[in-house]
């Protein structure tokens, strides 16, 4: 059975799909097999051919239902893209106790956007959203304890030292969402991942969140203070400024 050689561990709501469908575009990454449906608060989605979600979700089947997912070809890899992993520390520590040495792909966008693109997407899925925050900006007054951890999510600096602590740096690749959607990044993560070149014409835009309004400005200007300190902790660990 073959093992991933790659995870594109998160977060959520910041492009990791859009990166995922491009990377297998390539002639040497081969995508992961199969789709699971599972409940979500009243409904029910099925998870992209992406996601098995070994670490959280099925750890409980074993190393083998989830070495099934990959396909076994010689000349190419493949990898696991569920973006959950990187918030959940425990995902994390599994991770690190059953590939110690795979490469960790981590997509980052400004918090506030992701956060704003997450509060939609969940009022997509989720039946009793709407009746539960009508507004976003009723979210940001009174998340329930369900649903604050779309708010924490976005204080990256938390996740980051923990994967920090379970992985070499050389072994984690950042990804800035707006530069990939920029054009900038496709072949610096095919380099981290050792594959040739590939001439990516355009970048795919999966899993949008559609929203007819934008945030208020006061909004946005608010949670943009709130995420400020842990932006730049998040800068000083990874070496990174990302300018948000």
């Amino acid at each position: 059975m073959k093992a991933p050689d790659f995870l594109i561990v998160g977060e959520a709501k910041c492009g990791t799909t859009s990166l995922y469908e491009d990377l297998i575009k390539h002639p040497h990454i081969l995508p992961t097999k199969g789709f699971d449906k599972v409940s979500y608060d009243g409904g029910s989605i099925y998870l992209s051919q992406k996601e098995p979600r070994f670490f959280d979700r099925h750890w409980h089947l074993g190393l083998d239902w989830y070495l099934n997912k990959f396909t076994d070809e010689p000349g190419t890899i493949t990898g696991d893209g569920s973006p959950m992993y990187f918030y959940r520390a425990l995902s994390m520590y599994r991770i690190k106790l059953t590939f110690p040495d795979i490469k960790i792909i981590i997509m980052l966008r400004n918090p506030v956007d992701r956060l704003f693109s997450h509060f939609h997407h969940i009022a997509g899925i989720v039946p009793k959203w709407g009746e539960r925050y009508p507004t976003f900006g009723r979210f940001i007054d009174c998340a329930f304890e369900n649903d604050y951890h779309i708010i924490d999510r976005g204080i990256y600096a938390n996740a980051m030292r923990n994967c920090l602590r379970l992985f070499k740096r050389d072994n984690i690749h950042i990804v800035k969402s707006e530069s990939y959607f920029a054009g900038d990044s496709f072949e610096d993560v095919t380099d981290f991942l050792g594959v040739s070149e590939m001439n990516l014409k355009e970048v795919s835009h999966f899993r949008a969140s559609g929203y007819e309004s934008p945030m208020d400005p006061e909004l946005r200007k608010v949670i943009g203070e709130f995420y400020r300190p842990f932006n730049e902790e998040l800068y000083s660990l990874v070496g990174i400024d990302m300018g948000w």
